[in-house]
């Protein structure tokens, strides 16, 4: 009887040492950059969703910046009177109104509060004469104009029988802000 030869037992150990050897840390590293592979993927998505949230913010912030012009034109930054002088006497024109005359006081912020220190205020007095119909329309004017002017006050006077209009006085305020 012959005995069994060694050779393919040390060939089957050698091939599993060699196995060991050189495959087992190529696997390894093959399943770890899987790992890494499933990692990057989710750092991917994650920069693709917060690159979709930065373009969303930069679209409100474009839509707001209109909203922030038309701000400032409803609140200027400086009291602008030769312009507030302009749209007065542009909504008493248009109304058919005669203009009397226009005095401007420019007051500073008031007291002390999160919007007194910051908003300063323009008090107008303007005296007209005109219909009755010309006043409530000039009224509706200042309402509906794009820089806020409140009315504080409406003065009336007696209709003059040979033009039939009656004087008016109107003191309006309007703002301006003092914070740049």
């Amino acid at each position: 009887m012959q005995r069994p030869s060694l050779i393919p037992f040390l060939v089957f150990l050698v091939s599993i040492t060699v196995g060991f050897i050189v495959v087992w840390p190529e696997w390894k590293m093959v399943n770890e950059l899987k790992e890494e592979k499933v990692l990057q993927e989710g750092a991917l998505e994650d920069l693709k969703d917060t690159i979709a949230n930065i373009n969303e913010l930069s679209n409100k912030y474009d839509k707001s910046e209109e909203d922030i012009d038309k701000l400032a034109i409803a609140i200027p930054s400086t009291p602008q009177i030769p312009e507030l002088l302009i749209q007065v006497e542009e909504l008493v024109k248009r109304n058919g109104l005669i203009l009397g005359n226009i005095d401007f006081s420019v007051e500073g912020a008031k007291g002390e509060g999160s919007l007194r220190d910051e908003v300063g205020v323009i008090a107008i007095n303007v005296s007209v004469e005109g219909t009755y119909s010309g006043l409530k329309n000039i009224l509706n004017d200042i309402e509906k104009n794009i820089r806020l002017m409140d009315v504080a006050s409406v003065g009336f006077s007696k209709i003059d029988k040979e033009t039939g209009f009656s004087g008016y006085s109107i003191s309006l305020n309007t703002y301006y802000s003092v914070k740049q």
